[in-house]
């Protein structure tokens, strides 16, 4: 019973739940107010203007996310600095009520506005997240995440999807639960120490840290090439009515349940083993599609492994191995950087969505995605375990002792 899943968040520290919920809070704010501004550009302007808001809010953010990261180690405390943020992000969100959508030249001021302001937040946000959690809880912490954006982004889209101004109202409210959260934080950060700080140049020539972005770039980009694809296949197919539409709410379901089982599994058993067993679930998932193409069984297959491997993934490369890579280092560069293919590939999706689904057939992109995710096991099977030796050694040892325990107990029990 002590060792049971719920003791386990009970004994979390206060500063890495509230860390936690501060996360969640800034990827849905700023996924719930970027996709609205991605509909009304589409529904009014089509899909050449599509691309323009899409590349201006991409390229505001990653500029503000790489400025910021770069002077991380002059920031004093982070807390101080996120009830700032979080009180800007309320006043920004009124500017959804105020400003006229209808003009594209709001619509692509505000999608600046939102990349920018959600640049300069994240990485620090981020690196609190990773400076408040321990390695052995990071992963079930990350798992609660994916899980909360999974449950607010929808509910704020549909309450944002009736009127700009419900929309202001609940990103508002969204940013002032965090600021109740953060407001306790009272105690400053020790400032980064010259031992601390990192650079671009030796993240990206850390061998570990390649050999799982790669994977993670490779992952990000068929999800957002194929994602029209998959919408259109399940659709038009001979499939249910009820399966075509629902497909999509069937999987975030099951990432949500995923994120959560994998995050408790990962900080037992390790990162590695359950990155390498998800992308070999998905490798097969894609080709069941690709050689049984009408076949319902197939597809369904399909749907919920690629649903519990999106909660896996998002899990891990979204929010926990960049921090573990990190260890006791300033983490916001490897965070900027771990999260930049994410961000690429939904540009991608945008750009390219629209020309896969019209020139390609269906059958060969899923025979390629199968394709190119088992070569990105490659590089997990040569990268090394994330969490630490000595947590996963005494993770065993009591496992071993646990075990020896409930043996003495029967034992005593049957005497």
């Amino acid at each position: 019973m002590l060792n049971s899943p719920l003791t386990k968040l009970v004994s979390i520290p206060k500063e890495a739940l509230v860390s936690t919920f501060l996360v969640a809070n800034a990827f849905v704010w700023y996924l719930s107010g970027f996709s609205y501004l991605q509909d009304a550009t589409n529904s009014r302007f089509g899909n050449t203007s599509l691309l323009i808001i899409a590349t201006a809010n991409f390229a505001s953010l990653v500029l503000s996310a790489f400025a910021v990261s770069s002077v991380t180690s002059k920031l004093k405390s982070r807390p101080v600095f996120l009830k700032y943020w979080i009180i800007a992000g309320a006043l920004l969100s009124v500017l959804f009520a105020i400003m006229n959508l209808a003009d594209f030249v709001g619509l692509l001021v505000l999608a600046s506005l939102i990349g920018v302001y959600f640049g300069i937040g994240m990485p620090i946000c981020m690196g609190y997240y990773a400076k408040s959690t321990a390695p052995q809880n990071r992963a079930k912490l990350s798992g609660i995440i994916i899980l909360l954006i999974g449950l607010g982004y929808p509910l704020i889209s549909i309450i944002g999807s009736r009127d700009t101004i419900l929309l202001a109202a609940a990103l508002s409210v969204w940013q002032i639960l965090a600021l109740i959260l953060v407001l306790p934080a009272k105690s400053p950060e020790e400032p980064v120490l010259q031992k601390e700080r990192v650079t671009f140049r030796s993240i990206i020539s850390n061998k570990t840290f390649l050999l799982y972005a790669a994977p993670w770039l490779m992952f990000s980009l068929i999800n957002q090439l194929t994602m029209e694809l998959n919408r259109n296949y399940f659709s038009s197919n001979t499939f249910p009515t009820a399966f075509g539409q629902n497909f999509l709410l069937i999987e975030n379901v099951l990432a949500g349940a995923s994120a959560i089982i994998c995050g408790f599994l990962a900080d037992r058993k390790g990162r590695k083993r359950l990155a390498l067993v998800g992308f070999v679930l998905l490798g097969v998932g894609y080709a069941s599609l690709g050689f049984f193409s009408d076949n319902y069984l197939a597809a369904w297959f399909y749907v919920c492994v690629d649903g519990v491997a999106w909660g896996a993934f998002s899990m891990l490369f979204l929010v926990t191995i960049w921090g573990d890579i990190a260890q006791e280092k300033s983490s916001e560069k490897y965070y900027f950087l771990g999260v930049l293919p994410y961000l690429f590939s939904n540009l991608a999706g945008v750009f390219t969505g629209t020309y896969v689904l019209v020139n390609v057939q269906e059958g060969m992109v899923f025979s390629f995605a199968s394709f190119f995710l088992f070569v990105a096991v490659l590089p997990l099977v040569y990268a090394p375990e994330t969490l630490p030796d000595r947590i996963l050694k005494n993770l065993d040892l009591n496992s071993y002792v646990n075990k020896a325990l409930e043996k003495v107990k029967k034992s005593n029990i049957k005497t």
